[in-house]
Order: structure tokens, then sequence, then C-alpha cells
């Protein structure tokens, strides 16, 4: 693949996969309008007041080639997620969390390979299916009515196949117009070379006359 086919291909891609994770961001910050937003994460609302809360994750998980949410409150205790099992839990050593309880929006594309990296592994990536190869992870950060403050983080495991789908139908069309163009350039190049031959041919030979 040429340098312009990969910087091509590469564009094409990351506003693939930020515009579908940017479409599950709109419908994560729809939960503003929920008036008992600030005492869900704070966790002093009554378990009625949580139910329609939580009807709106349930929802949200329904979402095609959605695996995993996990909701946080600032003290990155887990509030609730579809996996029973990390409810309760808290994880202090997640940069990305810690990233997103600052206001920053965090998202990034990974493979199962990087989490098979002593260095770069978490426990909690262990749910992820066999034929799950690329996931893009999400942490959007949960702001208080008067948006001063981070209240928490919903953070999305999301495999969109049907994208990865077509991303890599597009990365094989850039190829194959990358081999033509490089074979188109080389063939031209090579009638200038040999053109240029034959004129110099030509006129050495007037001159030798």
């Amino acid at each position: 693949m040429s340098i312009s086919g990969y910087l091509l291909f590469n564009f094409m891609h990351e506003n693939l996969l930020h515009h579908d994770a940017q479409v599950s961001t709109d419908l994560i910050q729809s939960i503003s309008s929920f008036s008992n937003l600030e005492e869900y994460f704070g966790e002093t609302s009554q378990y009625d007041d949580k139910v329609s809360l939580i009807q709106f994750f349930e929802r949200v998980m329904e979402s095609p080639d959605m695996y995993r949410i996990v909701v946080y409150n600032n003290m990155k205790r887990v509030l609730w997620s579809n996996d029973d099992q990390i409810v309760g839990r808290t994880f202090a050593y997640n940069e990305d969390l810690n990233h997103a309880l600052s206001g920053s929006y965090i998202f990034k594309e990974k493979t199962i390979e990087d989490h098979l990296k002593k260095n770069n592994y978490k426990l909690e990536h262990n749910f992820l299916p066999e034929h799950v190869k690329q996931f893009v992870e999400s942490y959007i950060p949960i702001w208080n009515r008067s948006h001063d403050k981070v209240i928490g983080v919903i953070e999305l495991y999301k495999s969109p196949q049907d994208l990865y789908d077509t991303i890599n139908k597009g990365r094989i069309i850039v190829i194959m117009f990358s081999i033509f163009s490089g074979i188109t350039l080389y063939w031209f190049l090579y009638w200038i070379v040999k053109t240029a031959h034959i004129l110099i041919g030509l006129q050495s030979d007037k001159i030798k006359q």
C-alpha cells in the first residue's frame, strides 16, 4: 500500500469508528434528562428512583454489537453493569477512568492482543467473546446539572462487526487502487525513460553524422 493509500485508509478507518462511537455517546448523553441523576450517582436515591435509570442502561445494552456497559460514580465504584460480578467493585488503578473523571472523553480502538501484554492487561476484559478480535472502548463523563462537576462515568465496550467488515472491504479497495496506480505510474515512467533514451540516441546519431 502506498503512503497516500495508507493515509487515506487510516483517515477513513478513524472517522468511521469515531462516528459510530459518537452515536453511542449521544445516546448516553441523553441521560441528562433524568431528574434524579445526581442522586443516583451520589447513591442517595431510593430504589424506585433507580428503576428508570437501570431501564435506560438496559436499553442501551440492547444496542447492536454492545458487549458491556459499566456505570461508575466519581469514587470509581461500579453502580451498575450488565456483568453483575463487578457491581460494587472499585477500579482504583484505571488510567482511562481517571481521565474521564477529569472531564475528558476517552475513545480507543483496541485488540484482544493488546490485553495479553502484561503491562496493559485488564482483568475486566475477560468477558469479551472469543470471536471478537477488535473492539472500541469509550469512557463518557457524566456531568451534574450545572455542568461544573463530573459525577460519574459510563464505560462502553462495543465491537461494530458490520462496520469492521466495511472497513476491511475499504482496505482491499485502497490496496487494489494503490497497486493499479503503482503499475500505471511504473509503465508511464518506463515509457518516458524509453522515449527519452530513443530521442537521445537519435540526437547522438545526428551529431555523429
